[in-house]
């Protein structure tokens, strides 16, 4: 999957201009970079939600009716319980899913005693794990998640990340998705995609970008490489 030339400005503010990058069909796609860089813009994009100029290029993604988007802030009707959401997700399948064993483990231990509460009862972090849990048991080729360890505790977070990573592992599905939990990347199989000053700025693994900062620290080669752009 690879975007070429994609120029983007909304409300006068210019947020990419002529961002060349690419996304593996193998790994996990990560995007970072600072606020307000257009993690989330990105995705927008890709899904189609969001139009760009006409010179953009893009090419091997699914079409629309193939993607599945996580929104950050996903909201869903509030007095249904977290058994009947599910039940509606996997309606939307036209046949039976295989469910991963990280899948399994993450019903058992964080959703499963969640079945009788309704949405509006349950905590933020709680709404998050249900809403990615329920994205993961949807059926398409590429699945998009912005945050998805947003308000999450750390027990949930690493669960969340095994669930996101079995999708590609297992079920051999793309995946791209934001974060801004920079730590997490040492452990995880990823391709990283970091934006920054409209372009991208890096791309590759996690050992990749501290060569390139010359720093064997995730956090202090995030803020050089964002600083050396900004000058």
């Amino acid at each position: 999957m690879e975007i070429k030339h994609l120029n983007f400005s909304y409300k006068n503010k210019e947020i990419f201009a002529d961002l060349n990058t690419k996304f593996t069909d193998d790994q996990l796609n990560v995007i970072i970079g600072s606020n307000g860089a257009g993690k989330t813009t990105l995705l927008n994009i890709i899904y189609g939600f969001t139009k760009a100029s006409s010179d953009l290029a893009m090419t091997n993604f699914p079409s629309m009716p193939n993607i599945i988007y996580k929104f950050q802030n996903m909201t869903f009707f509030a007095e249904l319980t977290v058994k009947q959401v599910i039940n509606f997700f996997k309606s939307m399948n036209d046949h039976a899913i295989t469910i991963t064993d990280s899948q399994t483990r993450f019903y058992n231990e964080i959703i499963k005693e969640l079945l009788n509460t309704k949405l509006r009862l349950l905590s933020g972090g709680e709404y998050q794990a249900v809403m990615v849990y329920c994205t993961s048991i949807m059926d398409r080729e590429l699945y998009l998640f912005d945050e998805p360890l947003s308000e999450v505790d750390s027990y949930i977070e690493n669960l969340l990340l095994e669930l996101i990573v079995s999708l590609v592992v297992e079920k051999k599905k793309k995946v791209i998705m934001t974060l801004h939990q920079l730590n997490k990347l040492n452990s995880l199989p990823a391709h990283i995609v970091f934006v920054g000053n409209k372009k991208c700025i890096f791309q590759g693994d996690f050992s990749q970008m501290l060569h390139a900062a010359d720093i064997d620290d995730i956090e202090i080669a995030f803020k050089k490489m964002r600083q050396a752009i900004s000058c």
